[in-house]
């Protein structure tokens, strides 16, 4: 199967192709699907199926669904069959003209940046608007007619004077545009938050439940043409959406992010892995934007899956790995077997929330510690197993030299030494 789009380990192509064919109708040239089932079907495709690197979720669901509803693909389709077609469709999406779009965000507490614009993979980013002024004006007519019109059915909170920022993309749709822009502002966010959360170790807070990050999007983001009209008549924005306070020295540490803020956003635009890098920033920036506190814990396991490269639930390889990326090993261990099973227990059972704020601190200092080693990348690692296989090296310094000298023998051996 072309290595594009396949079947990710774990799922039976078998099962998932029978129940599309059953369902699948081609009359005339047209292609129909039956059943109520089909729509299921379909959304397990897109998790089942491997997104190619450098697509955007837009273009790979894009893809897939238009392979299903290609007539050329045939009745009782193979494998094979289906990932050629996808190869196709993707291909020919990209061929189709791009439109220039410009997304509106409001963010909270973005203060003092000093870097005017930005480019963060196809989207450019606008902090200060003086080039933008006349674009800035007619935009913002446009969103408080339509704040005043639907805003305040879906209890958006009034709009209020957070920085705005600006983000240009040319893309297929207003939906991909949102995508590619959301993304890169949350790379932007990301590096920012990661930096100003790193040097605080707890909290304990009481009241209506607050996120982590202090540098949030504001919840209501619109998309506009060139003349600043509105290319969606409609808005995104967060429903569980919490007006965010300040952690106690957030000055001073937010005053080491900006400081850092290019030093880190150096290192990931240099990435010899630089979209696995976007992403774990962008999945880090998320998970600590979630003001419901087991939600957060969850997202913050997954990147931690993710950072330490573990598959088929390997929590026990998870633990090890993760509980030698800083300070005492010993003890890590036995705070990241805590970790997991609570994580089981939040997932499994009708686990008590009293900790839950203390789980995401402990558990946010493992994924920020993995996440600034990954982000350096100081050993110049060129695959993602690369750091799982670092992790898994000894500890002890006899050990390491054994396992030096075998490795040193391998490779004379298998470089075919007389």
């Amino acid at each position: 199967m072309p290595e594009n789009f396949y079947f990710k380990k774990g799922f039976s192509p078998e099962t998932i192709i029978s129940k599309l064919n059953a369902a699948r109708n081609i009359k005339g040239g047209i292609v129909s699907f039956t059943g109520l089932q089909f729509n299921e079907w379909f959304t397990i495709t897109y998790s089942a199926l491997n997104k190619p690197r450098n697509v955007n979720r837009f273009q790979f669901i894009s893809a897939v669904h238009a392979a299903l509803f290609n007539p050329k693909l045939p009745i009782n389709f193979s494998e094979s069959q289906l990932a050629s077609e996808c190869k196709k469709a993707l291909t020919n999406l990209r061929r189709r003209k791009k439109k220039r779009y410009t997304v509106v965000f409001q963010i909270v507490n973005l203060l003092n940046f000093k870097f005017k614009t930005l480019k963060i993979g196809d989207a450019q980013l606008y902090f200060d608007m003086s080039s933008r002024k006349g674009f800035r004006k007619a935009a913002q007519k446009y969103r408080k007619k339509l704040h005043a019109e639907l805003g305040q059915q879906d209890r958006i909170p009034d709009l209020k004077p957070h920085h705005q920022v600006l983000v240009d993309v040319d893309a297929l749709s207003a939906a991909e545009a949102h995508q590619i822009c959301k993304e890169a502002l949350d790379t932007v966010r990301g590096i920012l938050n990661l930096l100003t959360n790193l040097h605080r170790i707890s909290r304990m807070s009481s009241g209506r439940r607050k996120p982590v990050n202090d540098i949030l999007e504001f919840p209501f983001t619109t998309i506009h043409n060139r003349d600043g009209s509105l290319a969606y008549k409609g808005f995104w924005y967060t429903p569980n959406w919490t007006e965010p306070g300040r952690h106690g020295n957030f000055n001073k540490h937010y005053k080491y992010a900006l400081s850092n803020f290019a030093t880190v956003n150096g290192f990931i635009r240099r990435h010899r892995l630089k979209s696995d890098a976007l992403a774990a920033v962008v999945q880090y920036c998320d998970a600590l934007d979630e003001p419901d506190w087991q939600a957060s814990f969850l997202k913050i396991w997954t990147l931690l899956e993710f950072l330490t490269q573990i598959n088929n639930a390997d929590y026990d390889k998870l633990v090890k790995r993760a509980s030698k990326i800083f300070g005492n090993i010993a003890e890590n261990r036995e705070v990241m077997k805590h970790l997991r099973i609570r994580r089981n227990q939040l997932v499994h059972e009708n686990s008590p929330e009293e900790d839950l704020e203390i789980l995401i601190y402990q558990s946010k200092r493992f994924a920020e510690h993995l996440l600034l080693f990954f982000i350096t990348n100081s050993f110049k690692f060129d695959r993602l197993d690369d750091f799982a296989r670092f992790l898994d090296s000894p500890i002890e310094p006899s050990e390491r030299k054994r396992a030096g000298k075998i490795l040193r023998a391998a490779n004379y051996f298998w470089a075919g030494a007389p």
